[in-house]
């Protein structure tokens, strides 16, 4: 009779487990929200405060598009004379990017201190964007822009590493892909505003101009500056102390408006949260909890709060106890064990493939930086004509970046990427065959076709490498070396762009256009075969499900029964597919 009794008290109680486990489970899933548009919605402030650190971006779109529109203004050239050697300008495009790479290493464990956290270390890093920024603006030489973009790229490399590790800590789990996106939007936002500013500036004091004159002493400047003018007198026309009547303000102008969303987002700093995950790190639970349920919009000890507090407490204790493994080396191997482990078996093909998404992103065809000068060998003649052009580049690549933010986790990452790289493909070897066909001296029509191409180009880049090489390093490590292959993955694409940067010019002038044009050609080409053969699907893997795509190690097995151990301690049950 005992035995049936004490078996009913073991039947009782483990229904009553279930009912607690249960219960728990709900409280985490009614914590990560609707995944939906209606997500956001239901999340207004933290939608504000990820929306407000995505000006980052546009702090990052607005500085490297500007250089391609300041490049072209004849008042900077005329100012500046060594950047119409094709090397030089080269370098100073590479200037920041090179800079970038170094931020974005530094970035990372700069913003773990715990004297500053993300928030702090992100108010920083703008100080010293809008440092360099008002270096550029006051440039006297050509050492002046050399130190400006610099500095700003320092900023810039450190930003990019730590606003998406903000953005991930303030967010639920349910907005974070999209918001992922929504940095992508936001730096074609840059890219957009500040081409249709150049265009504005560009008409400050008039527009004949020719920097050459003043050191050929003839003038062989473009149509649009008078050569084909009968009414053009250079006496007349051009100003007796110099050969350009295009105002200085030109350059300055764009060059300053960078600093505008930069000044924003410090402003807003001040009334945002610092990272729950970075407070609890402190041990500051109290505090941790009262910035979540602001967060969440509820109160202190809604069960909602508690259950999110408590997954993001075994996050930390997680990764403290993945430092404890590494307690007995030196602090230099310490440092290193992260990175050594990215290249063990099972985590190489994850790192490849994080890292090559981030190549090809810059690979597949020259960025905005290079508009202008892409827009004019296509047959738009004339810098007024180039520059409006790439005003409507520039929208275009920004509306063609907004359905990737509503389609991508219905569709996928690899057929919107294999989509890509094809129109990528195919737009590139139309444009080169046409300039080869005509020996780069397009006829009108022809011109008109290359242009609708390189508009094509843009769409089919911003649909796929654009927004989803800033998504995918993010999924396919697993989480105690996400950190660590995120940082590696952003030094990638800053290396990348700064090879473009370097390259595109000379190989204008070197291999000629059109051989550019089939140079990218073939890295898209590569793209395809990439997206087929190589890169598997990453939408909606649980943890153990990515092992499987990613063979070689029971990374999801061996960190699921760490995370278990820790619920278990917490008094909580683990729901980790994710």
């Amino acid at each position: 009779m005992k035995f049936f009794e004490k078996e009913k008290e073991a039947q009782t109680q483990h229904v009553e487990d279930r009912i607690v486990e249960a219960e728990q489970i709900e409280n985490i899933e009614a914590a990560k929200g609707s995944s939906s548009i209606k997500g956001i919605f239901e999340n207004p402030y933290v939608t504000f405060v990820a929306c407000t650190a995505t000006l980052g971006g546009c702090c990052f779109g607005m500085e490297q598009a500007s250089i391609s529109n300041v490049l072209a203004m004849e008042s900077f050239k005329n100012d500046f004379r060594d950047v119409l050697d094709a090397d030089i300008k080269g370098v100073l495009v590479a200037s920041l990017l090179i800079a970038a790479i170094f931020g974005s290493l530094i970035g990372g464990p700069a913003a773990d201190s715990k004297y500053l956290g993300r928030k702090w270390f992100i108010s920083i890093s703008l100080c010293v964007f809008m440092l360099g920024v008002a270096i550029q603006t006051a440039a006297q030489d050509i050492a002046w822009l050399y130190g400006g973009r610099v500095v700003a790229g320092l900023a810039l490399g450190a930003l990019t590493e730590c606003i998406p590790m903000y953005i991930s800590e303030i967010a639920p789990a349910n907005l974070r892909g999209s918001l992922v996106c929504v940095q992508q939007l936001s730096i074609t936002f840059g890219i957009m505003i500040i081409f249709w500013i150049s265009y504005g500036t560009s008409f400050i004091g008039g527009m004949y101009c020719n920097p050459e004159l003043g050191s050929t002493g003839r003038y062989t400047g473009e149509p649009e500056a008078g050569q084909n003018e009968p009414s053009f007198n250079p006496p007349a026309d051009l100003p007796a102390d110099g050969v350009c009547r295009q105002s200085d303000a030109s350059w300055r102008i764009t060059f300053a408006l960078q600093a505008l969303p930069a000044l924003l987002f410090w402003v807003a700093l001040f009334f945002m949260p610092q990272s729950p995950r970075f407070l609890l790190s402190l041990g500051k639970e109290a505090e941790a909890r009262a910035t979540l349920a602001k967060l969440r919009r509820r109160d202190e000890h809604d069960h909602v709060v508690d259950a999110e507090v408590i997954e993001v407490k075994a996050e930390v204790m997680f990764n403290a106890r993945v430092k404890e493994q590494y307690a007995h080396k030196n602090s230099m191997s310490r440092a290193l064990e992260p990175y050594k482990a990215l290249f063990r078996k099972g985590n190489r093909k994850r790192l490849f493939c994080g890292a090559f998404t981030m190549f090809l992103q810059q690979f597949i065809g020259p960025n905005a930086m290079y508009a202008p000068s892409l827009l004019g060998q296509a047959g738009l003649q004339g810098n007024n004509i180039r520059t409006l052009g790439t005003g409507v580049y520039g929208i275009v690549n920004f509306a063609a970046t907004i359905p990737t933010v509503l389609i991508v986790d219905k569709v996928g990452r690899r057929p919107l990427l294999i989509i890509g790289a094809v129109g990528c493909f195919i737009s590139h070897f139309i444009v080169a065959s046409l300039l080869a066909g005509y020996d780069e001296n397009l006829p009108q029509d022809a011109g008109y076709t290359a242009i609708v191409f390189l508009f094509f180009f843009c769409v089919f880049s911003a649909i796929s490498f654009s927004p989803i090489g800033w998504l995918l390093p993010s999924e396919v490590f697993p989480m105690s070396l996400r950190s660590t292959g995120v940082s590696i993955t952003t030094a990638i694409t800053w290396t990348s762009n700064m090879i473009i940067g370097i390259a595109t010019p000379s190989m204008m002038t070197g291999i000629t256009s059109y051989g550019t044009f089939y140079f990218f050609g073939a890295w898209s080409a590569v793209a395809i075969a990439f997206s087929i053969f190589i890169l598997p699907e990453t939408k909606g893997l649980t943890l153990e499900q990515m092992d499987k795509a990613f063979p070689g190690a029971n990374n999801a097995v061996y960190e699921k029964e760490m995370m278990a151990q820790i619920y278990q301690e917490l008094g909580h049950v683990a729901t980790l597919d994710k």
